[in-house]
C-alpha cells in the first residue's frame, strides 16, 4: 500500500466511525476502543493472517481520538488537519 493511500484508508475509516458513534467522551473510552481494535489485529496476527484492515482501524481510532479529545496544549487538531488537505 502507498502512503496516499494509506492516510485515505484511514480517514475513510475516521469517517465512517464519526457517521455511526459519537465523540471519544474520555481518554478511558479512547483506550477501550483503540485496545479492541489492536485486539482484534492481534488475533489475525496469531492466526497467521495478519489483516492490514484492522491495523488500519487502529490507526484511525488513535487519530480520531486525537482529534476529539482535549490536547489543546499540543494543538492536535491543526497539525492533523494537512492529513486531510493532502489527500483532497
Amino acid at each position: 500500500m502507498k502512503d496516499r493511500e494509506i492516510f485515505e484508508r484511514i480517514v475513510e475509516e475516521i469517517d465512517r466511525a464519526r457517521q455511526k458513534h459519537p465523540p471519544f467522551h474520555s481518554n478511558h473510552e479512547a483506550y477501550a476502543v483503540i485496545k479492541e481494535e489492536f485486539e482484534e489485529w492481534w488475533d489475525s496476527v496469531k492466526a497467521d493472517e495478519p489483516d492490514p484492515k484492522e491495523l488500519l482501524s487502529v490507526a484511525a481510532m488513535a487519530v480520531l481520538a486525537l482529534m476529539e479529545l482535549p490536547y489543546e496544549a499540543l494543538t492536535v487538531r491543526n497539525s492533523i488537519s494537512p492529513i486531510y488537505d493532502a489527500i483532497e
